[in-house]
């Protein structure tokens, strides 16, 4: 424990409070709660692989089909995760009480898709078992009475190990079966008096034996849970404490109750014996047992509940009547807060919603109030990752706004952002228009609040705004922040800037934002901002910021299993292995990344496998397989204008020069348009390849115009890898008939690709500098050029890399 605290901090206390009291811990300050929640996974699963060092571990989950989300995802952390771990967990669950959508059956699905899992179906005992069970309670062999005594219990409990046992038990004490010298009989009037046909007879049948004191303690008891405290019962039930213990001690006797560590708890032997208890009461008894419950619970923690908050919220929604809402309402919204502290945002929706329906239902609605429910709601959905969170949102930004809730408005703007624009290629005007207003009503200048706003508004309006007004808003948001003295904000500032202004020509401000965001990553604990900080590395082909990259990736899927988090470094795997020249290994990355981001609600899951897949088909050769899906995808997200010069090289790659030249002259007459987002290189890289296929000279002087400037940085779409722009201009150069300016430019992107350490980026230059020396006939050129396009051949051959080979070939033949 000292050395995973020493390692990873004091996230566990979240789990264990005691924690503090053996180790220091110091909590958290990471920026999000998604982030802290899924960082405490992981330090579970460190401290598991820690303890399976030393000995194999065994961990044993019962009724699992009560278990909340956020449990079940831990638990399938536990299960998938990367980290080497010597742990086999057994869990048991009612697949009768697991219906479609609930976190069990996301769960076993999720499993049977990952393998690592086997499902064993349990039934119930069959009449060997319940027969040789018999047997090993009597202590000898049935005879004919014990085996008809076994038909009867199978005909009414189907072998259900626990009513079998309840039954023998109650037939036992009410004398229907008894000892004789050593050995059991069956009454003779047993097969004419039947069995108890329920778990709730037995229970009722064996309390009548405790007498109605204890009947009517126990099911107050059932009331407050299945364990209980003995003041807490005491208080309710109106008893004096000594002689409720010994009311409970004679049912612990009667095997109803069963004690447990703590001498002032106690807790029912079986989970469907409090049920049948609770079930016996009338629902008006109910309420009013939970009233006495939540009043004499709320005297008990007073002002501050603590982790006792979600029994007084459900004991007060148990038992509200019209004069007792406001007490639910406020109780259900302490529980959703402390639920959402204790990165349980599944469990805070449910108090949230259970706030909401109390409110709808309230003799009358406090408006602000109801605001207030809602924006907790919204940010609890979206940590859960339920779509509704939108809505939800926007619904309690426009009824804050109403109310002249300031506060509340902010909060809910806020409450909807995930760091980066909300829909890839596309603007969504209700958000942006909630996030304005927000804005022009926070008037103070220096308010971190007012930073974050900023940086939201500055990535949703990427696809409506020029660069210009973008790199303002940014400017504006960071110094903002600043002058907060909040370093988180400044966190979520710089991070989400940059995401809305990644062009060429603010790579160094880029660079200089994303050093000052690794280290707010490192102040701050924060490993998806260290994730996200740490990928400027290949546009400015810096192999060791790479490097550094590709190991951050893997901490990030070791220990953060954060969804969002955990699909990025998924389809980051893409482009390191696209760099490697593995293309085999990138499609296999790409769909293993897509089926993640799919099964866990990322919304542009599709686009990205969608870029990735483009990319590796147009290194394969293959890119023409994809014009009809190029095509719609022009047609379903025009703000996406980077298909457009897709499709032109596609098509030029077909042979289709007519199609592609008219397609390139319909971009020039459009001046190339082209959106200034991240997608600006690889635009440029497809209409520079295009023009080279088809000699279109106009498309290639503008492209090599506009080019030029940034000719040392690696096309990227941060999804997507091509060539260094000096390779594009080395083959712009190459059509427009100045060969020594493109000897030099395949020279610079040579030394780049060489750098990088990869193969098929340097294979493209070398055919494509082989090409180049074919046609200029200088000195050395045909042999230098015989060399590289046997290298590149050589190359492309074993990587298949499709488009280079076919480019090779063409120069040795043209040499032969």
């Amino acid at each position: 424990m000292a050395a995973h605290v020493a390692d990873r901090g004091g996230h566990l206390a979240r789990l264990v409070p005691q924690l503090a009291a053996r180790v220091p811990v110091e909590r958290s300050s990471a920026t999000d709660p998604e982030t802290e929640r899924f960082v405490l996974y992981g330090c579970v699963a460190d401290l598991l692989a820690r303890a399976s060092a030393e000995y194999p571990v065994l961990i044993v989950l019962d009724d699992l089909h009560w278990a909340d989300r956020p449990s079940v995802q831990l638990l399938r952390h536990v299960a998938t995760t990367e980290v080497a771990l010597r742990v086999a967990v057994l869990g048991t669950f009612r697949d009768s009480e697991v219906a479609a959508g609930d976190p069990v059956a996301d769960l076993v699905a999720a499993m049977h898709r990952e393998g690592g899992a086997l499902r064993v179906g349990l039934r119930g005992l069959t009449d060997l078992d319940v027969l040789a069970l018999m047997e090993t309670i009597a202590g000898h062999d049935m005879d004919d009475d014990g085996v008809a005594l076994r038909d009867a219990l199978l005909a009414e409990t189907e072998g259900n190990p626990f009513f079998v046992g309840e039954i023998l038990r109650h037939l036992a004490e009410t004398g229907a079966i008894y000892q004789l010298d050593g050995r059991w009989f069956a009454d003779p009037d047993l097969r004419a008096a039947g069995l108890p046909v329920s778990v709730r007879e037995v229970v009722g049948r064996r309390l009548v034996t405790l007498g109605a004191d204890t009947e009517r303690v126990l099911r107050l008891a059932a009331v407050i849970g299945r364990d209980f405290d003995i003041g807490l019962l005491a208080a309710v039930a109106q008893v004096d404490e000594d002689s409720l213990v010994d009311l409970c001690d004679a049912a612990v006797a009667a095997a109803v109750l069963q004690t447990t560590e703590d001498p002032e708890r106690y807790t029912f032997a079986h989970a469907l014996i409090e049920h049948a208890l609770y079930d016996g009461l009338s629902p008006a008894r109910r309420s009013r047992a939970h009233h006495a419950v939540a009043e004499q619970l709320e005297t008990i923690v007073g002002e501050n509940p603590g982790e006792r908050a979600g029994e007084l919220a459900y004991h007060w929604a148990a038992a509200v009547q019209p004069t007792d809402t406001s007490k639910a309402i406020h109780y259900a919204q302490v529980a959703a807060r402390r639920a959402v502290e204790q990165l349980a945002p599944d469990e805070a929706v449910r108090w949230y919603t259970e706030a909401l329906d109390l409110s709808d239902r309230a003799p009358i609605r406090d408006e602000r109030e109801r605001a207030e429910i809602l924006v907790g709601l919204g940010d609890a959905q979206r940590q859960s990752g339920i779509p509704a969170y939108r809505e939800t949102l926007l619904d309690a930004a426009h009824l804050a706004d109403r109310l002249d809730a300031v506060d509340l408005l902010v909060r809910a703007a806020l409450a909807s952002n995930r760091g980066f624009f909300s829909t890839l290629g596309d603007t969504d005007h209700e958000k942006l228009a909630v996030i304005d207003r927000a804005l022009e009503r926070l008037d103070d200048p220096d308010n971190a609040d007012r930073a974050r706003l900023l940086a939201i508004a500055c990535a949703e309006r990427l696809y409506v705004a020029d660069i210009d007004e973008l790199l303002a808003l940014a400017d504006d948001a960071i110094a903002t922040a600043r002058r907060s003295g909040d370093r988180g904000a400044l966190a979520a500032a710089v991070f989400a800037t940059y995401a809305a202004t990644v062009v060429p020509w603010t790579l160094d401000l880029r660079a200089e934002r994303a050093e000052e965001a690794r280290a707010l990553a490192e102040e701050l604990d924060d490993p998806a901002l260290r994730l996200r900080a740490n990928r400027s590395g290949l546009e400015r082909a810096d192999l060791a910021a790479i490097r550094r990259h590709a190991a951050i990736i893997e901490e990030t899927a070791a220990h953060v299993p954060a969804a969002p988090q955990r699909w990025t470094a998924a389809f980051d795997r893409v482009l390191h292995a696209i760099l490697r020249g593995d293309l085999v290994e990138a499609e296999r990355l790409a769909e293993a990344a897509y089926t993640y981001g799919a099964a866990t609600g990322q919304p542009d899951a599709l686009g990205i496998f969608g870029a990735q897949l483009a990319n590796i088909r147009d290194h394969q050769g293959r890119f023409d397989e994809l014009i009809p899906l190029i095509e719609q995808t022009i047609v379903d997200t025009p703000g996406l204008p980077v298909y457009q010069a897709g499709l032109a090289d596609a098509i030029a790659k077909t042979g289709d020069v007519e199609r592609a030249t008219t397609l390139l002259d319909a971009h020039v007459a459009g001046g190339l348009s082209m959106t200034a987002d991240s997608a600006w290189s690889t635009a440029h890289g497809y209409w520079a390849d295009a023009a080279v296929r088809v000699r279109h000279v106009a498309t290639a002087e503008r492209v090599r115009e506009r080019v030029a400037p940034y000719h040392d940085q690696i096309v990227t779409a941060q999804i997507t890898v091509h060539p260094v722009f000096a390779h594009y201009l080395g083959t712009l150069e190459h059509l427009l008939g100045r060969y020594d300016d493109a000897d030099r430019w395949f020279s610079e992107a040579m030394q780049i690709h060489v750098r990088l350490e990869a193969p098929l980026l340097i294979a493209y230059t070398q055919a494509a500098s082989a090409a180049l020396l074919a046609d200029r006939k200088q000195g050395d050129d045909h042999t230098r050029a015989r060399a590289m396009a046997d290298a590149a051949l050589t190359t492309a051959s074993a990587g298949g890399y499709g488009d280079i080979e076919a480019d090779a070939r063409a120069v040795l033949e043209r040499l032969d």
